[in-house]
């Protein structure tokens, strides 16, 4: 009979009520991950079909310049809180004082960035040899301002796995955004109509997080609670810091070695790749950090959970992947438009490493809920000794070699990270490799068959209608092969429809 953790004699009582717990924490991690996925879906849909339309209207050069602006926001946005909103949400209990002083510490740290982005905005224009820069690194500031009052909200939101209201509003953010772009993008006011676009999102989803979990503090300034909070707080930043090296770097590089223009063109690749891994990720991220919060203490549970979660997204991410890599082509050609001919090659190279990510990501996830923080930040130094040396080398062979990079060096840092992570999560090597095997090869078997297809058709039949017919035949190939290798996969992630499963 399974013990209770940390537990001496253990009574029909305890044991019932200990059963009765994991059942409650599995049915709202269903209930979370259900809502969350579902109004998220809605969102991908909308906010897809507008990212096309707009990828369309917008040249190469617009993409590159938000692509450099963005990436000196986005890594503000990994320190503008120091870590405190993770750590509302891992510790076991928090108060109306913790509240109180977290509210003040993202008021001083964001009022900071600001000042740093506006004085900053000259040095970084001239860095990349854009002088546009300027005006578009400051408008984009203003989103910091916004960020401590979102902070507290998404915290409790996140605690009680409350994710309807919290996936509601970033429903109406995102495709609010989506619109507030495609409508300036037709109106022909380029990189502007993405500049907006960030900012309504920013805005809405501020304020929606109010109305939906509202509690009103005034800041306090509490050395000793601040000092509590930022103890996990900082490593939670130092994850994402390094995360970010590794994971946007190619941004950087991209851009200082190849110029404006082929970084947008890599930018738009990369966008397009990893759409649904954004999406995904954001529905696994939310759900799963508090989750795994929940049940620290039993590694059994955390090792079953973090094994089915791996297997169902190895299922459903390596045919969607290899899927879009398949259909590259076409895709960029009917799609996107001849402009983007380039963004072929860098597409199918980059969507096939996205499953990897994707599994990566998880397992960070797993770490900071279980407290192991200090492991996934060792994970991430290895990855940014080699992911930045990797795109550097193979940027000297233009768009091609730093796409490539990311296929040959990125296998090696996910190897290295499951090797470490072990002791704590209790999968190995050889346990991931028998959870996404089969998809794996399924998922081969179905890009080789969706590229004879392609071949056959050529450049000058290329159509909508054909693109659906490839689409078809990859989904025909990889249901075939599941029906016969991987039926038990299969059944599971059926069965997550069900709390009861």
């Amino acid at each position: 009979m399974e013990r209770l953790p940390n537990a001496t004699p253990v009574t029909v009582s305890d044991f019932s009520s200990y059963i009765i717990e994991k059942m409650t924490i599995r049915s709202k991690v269903l209930l979370a991950l259900r809502w969350s996925a579902g109004l998220k879906a809605l969102s991908q849909v909308a906010t897809w079909a507008m990212t096309l339309i707009v990828v369309r209207l917008l040249d190469p050069a617009d993409y590159g310049l938000m692509a450099m602006a963005s990436i000196v926001i986005a890594f503000l946005m990994m320190v503008n809180e120091l870590g405190i909103g993770p750590a509302l949400v891992q510790r076991p209990s928090v108060d109306h004082s913790d509240f109180r002083v977290a509210f003040g510490i993202a008021i001083l740290s964001n009022c900071a960035l600001l000042a740093c982005l506006w004085i900053a905005a000259y040095p970084i224009a001239i860095f990349f040899d854009e002088p546009g820069l300027v005006p578009i690194i400051r408008l984009m500031s203003v989103q910091f301002v916004l960020i401590p009052f979102a902070v507290i909200p998404e915290a409790r939101l996140l605690r009680a796995l409350d994710l309807k209201r919290k996936s509601l509003v970033d429903l109406t953010a995102n495709v609010a955004g989506g619109l507030t772009s495609l409508s300036l993008a037709a109106s022909g006011h380029g990189v502007w109509s993405l500049v907006w676009g960030s900012l309504v999102i920013m805005t809405l989803r501020t304020t929606g997080l109010i109305i939906a979990a509202p509690y009103f503090v005034t800041p306090h300034f509490s050395i000793a609670k601040a000092r509590e909070l930022l103890s996990f707080g900082a490593l939670i930043t130092a994850d994402r810091l390094l995360w970010f090296l590794y994971s946007r770097v190619d941004v950087i590089i991209v851009g200082k070695i190849l110029g404006t223009e082929l970084l947008g063109i890599y930018s738009v690749a990369m966008q397009i790749a990893s759409l649904p891994l954004q999406k995904v990720n954001s529905i696994l991220n939310e759900v799963a950090f508090p989750a795994f919060s929940t049940i620290q203490n039993d590694i059994a549970l955390i090792k079953q959970y973090l094994g089915k979660a791996v297997r169902v997204i190895s299922f459903l991410a390596f045919p969607v992947f290899f899927g879009l890599s398949s259909i590259s082509p076409p895709f960029v050609r009917v799609v996107l438009g001849d402009q983007w001919e380039q963004s072929i090659i860098p597409l199918s190279f980059l969507a096939c490493i996205m499953p990897l990510r994707m599994a990566s990501n998880i397992m960070t996830s797993t770490l900071q809920g279980i407290g192991r923080v200090g492991v996934s930040v060792g994970n991430l130094l290895y990855a940014c000794a080699l992911m930045p040396i990797a795109i550097l080398i193979g940027s000297q062979w233009g768009l091609v070699g730093a796409c490539l990079a990311w296929l040959v060096a990125f296998p090696v840092v996910t190897v290295i990270e499951i090797v470490r992570s072990a002791p704590y999560i209790k999968l190995h090597l050889l346990d991931f490799g028998k959870l996404f095997y089969l998809p794996l090869v399924g998922s081969c078997i179905m890009w080789a068959s969706v590229r004879l297809i392609t071949s056959a058709f050529g450049p000058q039949k290329e159509s909508l209608l054909a693109l659906a017919l490839m689409i078809i035949v990859g989904a025909l190939v990889y249901f075939l092969f599941t029906a016969l290798f991987n039926r038990r996969t299969l059944a599971e992630t059926l069965a997550l429809r069900s709390l009861d499963s």
